[in-house]
């Protein structure tokens, strides 16, 4: 049985995309526009010594229920370098190389009216002198308790100053 005129198979017709399957009634994330928008915050210290360690934090609004996003944090490595849990795996004494970038998850609260609970990102300073830093938010890609693409406006770069710390002198 030849279906192509049921179908309206056209000759030299472009092959159909291929697409993952989906849930019945869901949309393919890169057809769903972005239903609503977010703020995301970035805070940390304005100064720090160098040799210290110190936490930036991540977060959205208590009002940005079920909303994950997973965001790129932006640094310089020849000043920074990722400490804690988010630093790279590895033997204390192999050098590491850090590529000035890490991804966190950041969420929003499950239940409506419960307080956000901000991601932090771990560092310490390596800068060999005193000077002026960036930590800057890079990609972003959040999604809505729904599956929904979401669209999120990120913070201006936060801006550290990297001190001598006490007890040296240059």
């Amino acid at each position: 049985m030849n279906l192509a005129p049921l179908l309206g198979t056209v000759a030299g017709a472009a092959a159909p995309v291929q697409r993952p399957l989906l849930p019945l009634g869901a949309q393919s994330p890169e057809r769903t526009a972005p239903q609503e928008s977010v703020s995301l915050s970035l805070s940390g210290p304005p100064q720090i010594a160098i040799g210290q360690e110190f936490s930036v934090m991540l977060g959205m609004p208590s009002a940005n229920q079920g909303i994950a996003a997973s965001v790129e944090v932006q640094f310089d490595p020849a000043v920074l370098r990722l400490a804690g849990s988010a630093a790279p795996a590895g033997p204390p004494e192999a050098p590491t190389i850090d590529a000035g970038r890490t991804i966190v998850e950041v969420r929003g609260p499950a239940i409506a009216g419960a307080q956000p609970v901000p991601a932090e990102v771990r560092f310490r300073v390596i800068a060999k002198g005193p000077q002026s830093t960036q930590i800057r938010i890079g990609e972003v890609n959040a999604v809505s308790n729904q599956e929904q693409a979401v669209l999120v406006v990120p913070p201006g770069a936060h801006t550290l100053n990297i001190v001598q710390s006490q007890g040296t002198s240059r």
